[in-house]
């Protein structure tokens, strides 16, 4: 997944370490190109728990970052002092509070001389506030953000340069003679897989979704992402929350009914 219509892996070469939090999740949250939500990122919990017939009603999703605690009515001291990520599906009909989704978010910086580099939180501890908070959908999500590579460590991989044709399968006879080897920074792909094999390793209850994510920016400043799909289907889909409260569920309700400005609201 990215961003923009096309990328170039030779073009990833600038500090990934200087974009915020606040702007890294809220880029990766959204689709530039048509507005829309990515489903790549939040399918663990917007679309696994709930089943194909029940996400094909979905319209579309009220989404919010950084969302202090007290502003929906939870004590100020408790933790996590603000929710990162709050999603609510809506219908043409209905909107789905019992279906909220909250996420924790931390961004992980790996270095070229600290490939392994641990963030200075899991997330854990806030996962375990969401849980006790009531919402119905928890999740936790690393966004692995590493030092660029220098050109001497990066992989050497085959850029193929003609467009393969879905289409018409068999006229792709050329596919794998026009190539071009070019150097490929391969650091955010480790950094995702070794996040999440840390996270499956934690005391993490297995009803709270799970993902990991690497992000390379490019040259143009739009970012390419390379999602852990080795470990997609056995550990990062979401189940309901058996601890969740209708009271949250009402927070959530008046929340959006009296601050309607603090949620984007975003097509399926």
């Amino acid at each position: 997944m990215n961003d923009s219509d096309f990328f170039d892996i030779r073009n990833i070469d600038l500090d990934n370490q200087k974009m915020s939090e606040k702007e890294l999740v809220e880029r990766l949250s959204i689709s530039k190109k048509d507005n829309k939500i990515n489903y790549n990122l939040f399918s663990n919990l917007i679309h696994k728990p709930v089943g194909y017939d029940e996400f094909a009603k979905y319209k579309g999703f009220y989404v919010a970052f950084e969302i202090l605690r007290q502003e929906l009515g939870f004590e100020k001291n408790n933790k996590p002092g603000d929710f990162d990520i709050i999603i609510i599906p809506y219908s043409e009909n209905e909107t789905f509070f019992n279906r909220t989704c909250a996420i924790e978010v931390k961004v992980v910086r790996p270095l070229r001389n600290n490939p392994k580099k641990a963030p200075n939180s899991y997330g854990i501890t806030q996962v375990e506030g969401l849980i006790k908070d009531g919402f119905p959908l928890v999740g936790l999500i690393h966004i692995c953000m590493p030092e660029p590579l220098n050109e001497n460590e990066k992989t050497t991989v085959k850029l193929h340069l003609t467009p393969f044709n879905l289409d018409e399968p068999v006229n792709n006879i050329d596919f794998f003679k026009d190539t071009l080897d070019v150097k490929f920074d391969h650091f955010s792909q480790f950094s995702a897989a070794n996040q999440m094999k840390k996270l499956i390793s934690k005391d993490i209850p297995k009803y709270v979704g799970l993902n990991t994510i690497g992000v390379n920016l490019q040259m143009d400043g739009s970012l390419i992402t390379w999602f852990n799909h080795d470990f997609n289907n056995g550990y990062s889909s979401g189940y309901f929350n058996p601890y969740k409260k209708n009271e949250t569920i009402e927070k959530l309700k008046k929340f959006l009914e009296n601050q309607p400005s603090k949620f984007i609201k975003l097509e399926k």
